[in-house]
């Protein structure tokens, strides 16, 4: 995971590329090594920058890399493609695989081998082109800055702190800027979009950008018949192992050392992977499988977040830590009780956190990305029951992978508005809704929540939002994943409760949906009167 930059303009011009606020947000995501490249390409003055997360490889690969043929590769993200070796860092390999290529053409058909999240800029010295992007579900940031008078063009993984027009990258294709000064098309931007949105639906059959996404949505009408309650054990096993897969390729293909191990060439008995942790439906299945991909020496930290003493995430966190305890006795799970006063609150906020909501701006992205920040800290007081709530010792995560569950509530109709729209207008209005919430997803969630608990130097990964779990899900019709005829704490998410009830989580399994600024209480903490699609003052105090 790293933290990664370019900026160009014209020579002449007196503005700054980067501010040193920006480079301090940038290091944040890759405490491991930092280091700038610059070019001058006629008129024109480049700026790369990159900082550098360690993850995988027996090695450091230090970013911007510089290959022999000039070009510059600036990568975020993972590879977990079956023609990727885990012996080298995915930077590496992916330079490598880039050096080969001598036109547009050759350049989309490796983007369109990668599977698992990413963002990159890529230089391609012989053409003059610069390419960026991010995968087609938008799980890592990226954010852009373009103006033509006077030229200037900013792409990094969080925005400038006091800057203004910055605007996502859209998850939608991938964008070339033409730099040669003697092209008809100098200084132009393309995007080659993807073949498929993210729901499936044909875009451009003819797009070099192949969707890894291959199965469409599947929008099914049932009739009272094909309606499940109980799911088919055959069907839940397919589920089960393609999810497990997911897990495992976030749990395994890294070192699996902890941030005070990661230079060591010892085991590490410490905690490697953390779990953002509310007790949930979600959360816990992600707990109970990653514990088979985990080594057993090695401790689980379960991050639980809350802004008041009785709020729900920790009740039910409590109880699904029980359930873990009972159902994995040889793990150790730490789950850490992180208390945040209204003053703590305030202060990071103000002083932090606005800075990586951006571009995003409403009361809803505040409420979530401070929870999220704070969760992803990892900093509270270690409690192994709810009998155990005093004299708590205090501990701090070292965890540099996170699991988050995000991408189960649109895939499998967990949200209230889910159940409204499926009263008004039944199985057609819900297939509708949640093709639209899919195809969403990137410019609604990910980019925020990924600039969020990246700020942390931690790597955050989202089993449910794998390409092949994507896949499977989009397989099935409707009523194989839901049943909303059953109310709530049954029939949303049904494919997922069934499966963790079969996992032997029998409380958890009915647990329903609590968003996270509400389970946390941080909510209750700011005006009553907001509403969540409102933009947030607080998110513009200077």
């Amino acid at each position: 995971m790293c933290g990664i930059f370019f900026g160009c303009q014209d020579c002449d011009s007196s503005e700054e590329l980067i501010s040193d606020h920006l480079k301090l947000l940038l290091r944040n995501r890759g405490p491991d090594f930092t280091d700038c490249k610059t070019l001058k390409i006629d008129q024109l003055h480049l700026l790369f920058m990159a900082s550098v997360l360690h993850m995988r490889g027996t090695s450091l690969t230090q970013q911007p890399v510089l290959d022999d043929h000039g070009n510059i590769l600036l990568f975020n993200g993972e590879i977990f493609s079956d023609f990727h070796s885990n012996e080298f860092s995915d930077t590496q390999f992916l330079s490598q695989k880039l050096s080969l290529i001598t036109d547009e053409d050759s350049f989309l058909e490796v983007i369109t081998q990668i599977k698992g999240p990413f963002a990159l800029i890529y230089y391609q010295s012989a053409s003059k082109l610069l390419w960026f992007g991010r995968d087609i579900v938008g799980r890592k940031s990226l954010c852009w800055l373009y103006e033509t008078d006077p030229f200037r063009i900013k792409v990094s993984s969080v925005c400038e702190p006091h800057g203004k027009l910055w605007t996502e990258v859209p998850a939608q294709g991938f964008y070339s800027l033409n730099l040669d000064s003697e092209s008809s098309g100098f200084r132009e931007i393309k995007c080659s979009r993807w073949s498929k949105s993210l729901s499936g639906t044909v875009i451009d059959l003819d797009s070099l950008l192949i969707s890894p996404i291959k199965n469409e949505f599947n929008d099914s009408i049932p009739n009272a018949l094909q309606v499940f309650i109980d799911t088919p054990q055959s069907l839940l096993k397919s589920f089960q192992a393609i999810l497990e897969e997911a897990i495992r390729k976030r749990c395994d293909l890294f070192s699996l050392r902890c941030d005070d191990c990661i230079k060591s060439e010892s085991t590490c008995n410490h905690s490697s992977v953390g779990i953002l942790f509310s007790g949930g439906l979600d959360s816990t299945v992600l707990a109970i499988l990653s514990d088979k991909f985990i080594p057993n020496c090695q401790s689980i930290d379960l991050l639980n977040v809350a802004f008041s003493e009785n709020a729900p995430d920790r009740e039910t966190g409590l109880i699904a830590l029980e359930e873990l305890q009972v159902l994995c006795p040889k793990r150790k799970w730490n789950f850490v009780a992180i208390n945040i006063s209204k003053a703590e609150l305030e202060e990071a906020r103000d002083t932090h956190i606005k800075y990586l909501v951006k571009p995003l701006e409403t009361v809803l992205d505040d409420s979530i990305a401070c929870a999220l920040w704070f969760a992803a800290q990892g900093k509270g007081k270690l409690q192994c029951s709810p009998q155990s709530a005093s004299d708590l010792s205090f501990y701090s995560s070292p965890a540099r992978v996170v699991l988050v569950g995000m991408g189960a509530d649109e895939q499998l109709a967990g949200y209230s508005r889910h159940q409204k729209v499926f009263n008004e207008r039944g199985y057609t209005g819900l297939v509708e809704e949640m093709r639209m919430e899919i195809d969403r997803i990137s410019q609604r969630n990910l980019g925020r929540d990924d600039r969020v608990i990246s700020d942390l130097h931690r790597d955050a990964r989202f089993p449910f939002l794998d390409e092949d779990v994507i896949d499977f899900l989009h397989s099935l019709p409707v009523y194989q994943k839901v049943n909303l005829t059953l109310g709530r704490g049954h029939g949303e998410k049904l494919l997922l409760r069934n499966l963790a009830t079969k996992l032997g989580l029998k409380k958890t399994a009915f647990n329903w949906k609590r968003a996270i600024q509400f389970g946390s209480r941080i909510a209750k903490l700011e005006s009553k009167n907001e509403k969540g699609d409102s933009i947030c003052t607080r998110l513009h105090s200077q």
